[in-house]
């Protein structure tokens, strides 16, 4: 399965019904099995081009994995070949931040290339863990009379000014660079990334893309960046640090935590912690005919801590 390499500066609705057009028209006109077989090849060619726009592009990307499962019933198409009766796929996209950015190598003062992920034997001193120690205790301070829910009177999520100050907000605000303008959608992988075998053969895909790790590729000498949600990432970084011969791909690949999953768990920390003393109680009084899971969604608590902080003024000096 794959799709089609269309320009990188296309509209993305645009290109998508390019590619339903072409689908309509070339099966009305062929047999199944020759449109198939055609489209096939034309996808296979498409993703060499797609190939070739990466590793020319002088954008950054933030490349994107994540499970992606459905489940029909056995008598649905694809009868007999058991990825696509459970559908557990791995769907990819990056996103194309719209600054140009040099990702080449970063070199210290002694001409040594810096590697994207530091070694064990730096993270793992009493000096680092001390400076981490200190940086979190000064975090330990409330920080709502400096927070932009309170200061901009911000009641979204995720957090979004509503109305700008300035020319350059609005510029900002306009480009709905959170959203999905940049976002380029790239395949449904046919494997399932939540096990060890999947998750290989999805890094392999993505080093064939980026080259991380790789001495023949064109990007040879460049970082590249992979946002991945919480169980991805611990996989994948107990993984790199447990073989010594990946330690190209920690050279190359910035592995990040999605910021969303942080937010996600923030939340259910929330909840471990105060469900019994308040957030329980408060919880049934506004909604007392819902229920309520150990680990409630993410849309379930967003929703109530929304209305929790609808109940405060932020324009008082409420501390």
């Amino acid at each position: 399965m794959g799709v089609v390499a269309l320009p990188l500066d296309l509209p993305h609705d645009q290109a998508g019904f390019h590619l339903t057009c072409d689908s309509l028209l070339s099966s009305a006109v062929v047999p199944a099995s020759t449109f198939y077989r055609h489209f096939a090849s034309y996808a296979s060619t498409a993703q060499s081009k797609i190939k070739d726009q990466l590793a020319d592009d002088v954008y950054p990307r933030l490349h994107w994995v994540d499970n992606f499962a459905k489940y029909y019933a056995t008598n649905a198409l694809w009868v007999g070949k058991k990825p696509f009766l459970e559908c557990l796929w791995t769907a990819h996209g990056y996103k194309r931040l719209s600054s140009p950015c040099d990702l080449s190598w970063h070199r210290d003062q002694y001409g040594d290339s810096i590697p994207a992920m530091p070694h064990l034997d730096e993270l793992l001193t009493e000096e680092h863990f001390h400076s981490l120690l200190v940086k979190f205790t000064e975090l330990a301070h409330p920080y709502l009379m400096e927070s932009v829910s309170y200061t901009r009177d911000v009641r979204r999520i995720p957090l979004k000014y509503d109305q700008p100050t300035d020319e350059k907000e609005q510029i900002h605000l306009q480009s709905s660079y959170d959203g999905l303008r940049l976002f380029v959608p790239v395949n449904i992988h046919a494997a399932n990334i939540s096990t060890i075998d999947g998750l290989m053969n999805v890094v392999h895909i993505l080093q064939d893309l980026e080259g991380f790790g790789s001495h023949e590729h064109r990007r040879h000498g460049k970082y590249s960046l992979l946002h991945v949600d919480c169980k991805i990432y611990w996989q994948l970084l107990r993984m790199l640090y447990s073989f010594p011969g990946l330690v190209g791909m920690r050279h190359d690949l910035f592995l990040v935590f999605g910021f969303w999953h942080a937010y996600h768990y923030a939340n259910i920390a929330l909840w471990h912690e105060f469900r019994y003393t308040f957030l329980g109680p408060a919880y049934f009084t506004i909604f007392p005919d819902q229920k309520l899971l150990h680990r409630p969604k993410l849309t379930q608590s967003a929703t109530f801590f929304m209305w929790l902080r609808l109940a405060y003024s932020f324009q008082s000096n409420y501390r």
